[in-house]
């Protein structure tokens, strides 16, 4: 995925570029999206998934990822904003890896459109897609991904939901909801091509049965921000579920196409009004796919 980072900035995004300078003021505790002020920072308790990868620079082909690390129920999200409420610093700290982003440093923030929002290191060797909880309506979580280029030839790339996860006593013991919203993520073919994707959420949750029937629709990909395609094949499917006392959930899935992988996500705001989570598939050779997932009832 050595390719995700260049081309956010290479897309002509004119809109790269930093955030307003003013030092942030400490939030302790992250409640919802709403309590976070203009010129704070807020650090949220986030789920992640990771692993590294091979790159070869000179065909622009991925040639091997390693096997993802055992999901990190306690990684941090610290997010700030600007003195004009602008995103400013995104840092994703994991118990393997770190990585941060600051317009402060000279580091580049762009929105994106269409819910997404993207930092990239000046040195163009960090890049974090993040969906813009605001700008698509939600209030106790986000989500995103990462890469991180160690060298020429390797990096590591990783995916995170954040929030302010429902405590457990507050999970509906009964009852059905449908939660709505947006998956993102990256995608490499048979090939070694690597793209970035998006996609519509649906998931209908049973508390009763402790189930959720989760499913991704109308999947596109882009390789360089500005086209798109469709792609079908990665639309996702699967049962998720959890036990009794327990605000995460977890299950197998498959896209249309036939890679195979496994979900993870948590219930966030005070009664579970939201979700969010990561993904990984994968398919032959080197195809993988994978991400993070958000959505409201």
């Amino acid at each position: 995925m050595h390719t995700l980072v260049p081309l956010v900035c290479a897309a002509g995004l004119s809109a790269c570029g930093g955030g307003g300078g003013a030092t942030p003021v400490t939030v302790d505790g992250f409640t919802s999206w709403s309590a976070l002020r203009p010129g704070t920072t807020s650090t949220l308790v986030a789920m992640t998934r990771e692993a590294d990868y091979a790159y070869d620079p000179d065909t622009e082909l991925l040639t091997g990822v390693g096997a993802a690390s055992p999901v990190a129920t306690d990684s941090s999200l610290t997010l700030g904003l600007d003195a004009d409420g602008a995103v400013n610093l995104l840092a994703i700290r994991t118990p393997l890896s770190s990585v941060s982003l600051s317009a402060a440093n000279g580091d580049l923030f762009a929105d994106l459109g269409g819910g997404l929002l993207a930092a990239v290191s000046a040195d163009e060797t960090k890049l974090i897609l993040a969906a813009d909880p605001i700008a698509l309506g939600w209030n106790y979580q986000t989500f995103g991904v990462w890469d991180t280029v160690f060298d020429a030839d390797s990096g590591r790339i990783g995916a995170f939901s954040a929030g302010a996860p429902t405590p457990v006593s507050a999970v509906p013991s009964s009852g059905t909801a449908t939660y709505t919203g947006m998956a993102a993520g990256f995608h490499a073919d048979a090939t070694g091509l690597t793209s970035l994707t998006s996609a519509t959420l649906r998931v209908d949750a049973d508390f009763g049965a402790r189930t959720l029937a989760f499913s991704t629709s109308n999947t596109f990909i882009t390789t360089d921000l500005i086209d798109r395609s469709p792609a079908p094949s990665l639309d996702l499917a699967g049962t998720l579920g959890y036990a009794a006392g327990t605000n995460t959930f977890s299950g197998e899935i498959e896209t249309v196409g036939g890679m195979s992988g496994r979900a993870d996500g948590r219930f966030y705001g005070p009664q579970a009004e939201e979700i969010g989570g990561v993904f990984e598939t994968r398919g032959t050779g080197v195809e993988v796919y994978g991400g993070a997932f958000g959505g409201r009832r």
